[in-house]
């Protein structure tokens, strides 16, 4: 009996030393599935940086001029070459509109002596060059202007009815980039998800333009088919906060200020029309810093409003100026804005 007792000992020192041994290698295994996990967390936060750093004017509301590295240009079909400069064949010609002859001060020939020219290639035609001096007196200008250019987002804009009523439209150009951004993103769910998207989009605004080629009822057919795949599609976000941000714009009663275009004649898909208008008023608070007073900030809003105002209804700016200082002065009502 002892002999056997003897025997099983070796056996069961063995068995306790694999134990230990399977017991550190679960240790180890633990921590070192914790450091993956840190590992993954730390790379999907590093890859999160890096797609908001590659962020570009092209799907991001990043700038053009804020673009570290170009986006690639789109190949071109044969036989194109770029561009040439200034107006293009088969738009229409955009010009400054030229003073009344009544409006119109002294007129200056411009003519050169002979030996003034020599050396000259002359031209095929005449052209006729309008300058504007401010005059010596020097006019007081009061806040006689109603209305003011602004928007709290550049992500929507409002169109103003004849009865009154406000209609809202949001920026199909400003989601676009944002769906573009996701489709890139280095997350696979957040790609997939931006890739489903997209087809929807196309789809929408391939038949927009030729609407009126098409009967209103087909027409409202296919866009209310797309409409409520898209919002199918994007009320299913993954679980990502990137994705649930985008996705919450479509809930509730928002959802319609998105498709308002493809029911309301006139109101457009995009504020494009809206920031060209302001465009050179973001540039001139680039260049001069703007104003900080109240007053100056008020006057800026009212003089910007009057000519974007006058430029949209083919009116000269300058023009308008004298009319609204002579009613000032003459004490008589000042002309309107609205038409």
């Amino acid at each position: 009996m002892a002999d056997k007792d003897v025997s099983i000992s070796p056996l069961v020192l063995q068995l306790d030393l694999l134990r230990s041994q399977v017991f550190s290698l679960e240790q180890t295994n633990s921590q070192l599935q914790r450091e993956l996990r840190q590992r993954r967390e730390d790379n999907q936060r590093l890859q999160d940086q890096i797609a908001r750093w590659q962020g570009d004017s092209s799907n991001s509301s990043k700038p053009p001029s804020s673009d570290i590295v170009k986006p690639p240009k789109k190949d071109r079909p044969r036989g194109r070459g770029p561009r040439k400069i200034g107006g293009q064949k088969g738009h229409p010609r955009q010009e400054r509109i030229p003073f009344a002859p009544e409006d119109i001060g002294p007129v200056i020939p411009l003519e050169l002596a002979p030996e003034q020219a020599q050396g000259l290639i002359p031209l095929a035609e005449w052209f006729v060059l309008q300058q504007v001096d401010l005059v010596e007196k020097l006019y007081r200008v009061t806040e006689t202007f109603g209305g003011i250019l602004g928007s709290d987002s550049f992500s929507a804009y409002h169109k103003y009815r004849a009865d009154g009523g406000v209609l809202i439209q949001f920026c199909w150009a400003h989601l676009i980039r944002d769906i573009r951004f996701l489709a890139g993103h280095p997350h696979k769910s957040l790609q997939r998800w931006g890739h489903k998207l997209l087809p929807w989009i196309r789809q929408m605004f391939d038949p927009w333009p030729r609407a009126d080629q098409m009967t209103r009822a087909r027409f409202a057919r296919a866009m209310d088919r797309i409409r409520r795949g898209f919002l199918q599609a994007v009320r299913r976000p993954p679980a990502r906060a990137e994705a649930q941000t985008l996705a919450e714009r479509f809930r509730g009663g928002q959802a319609d200020h998105y498709f308002r275009f493809l029911t309301t004649p006139g109101v457009e898909p995009t504020n494009n029309q809206t920031e060209q208008a302001i465009r050179h008023i973001v540039i001139d608070r680039h260049i001069t810093q703007g104003t900080r007073g109240s007053r100056g900030q008020r006057w800026c809003e009212r003089v910007w409003t009057m000519i974007a105002t006058c430029r949209q209804q083919k009116r000269r700016v300058f023009e308008f100026f004298c009319k609204a200082l002579n009613a000032h002065f003459q004490q008589e009502t000042a002309p309107s804005l609205l038409q």
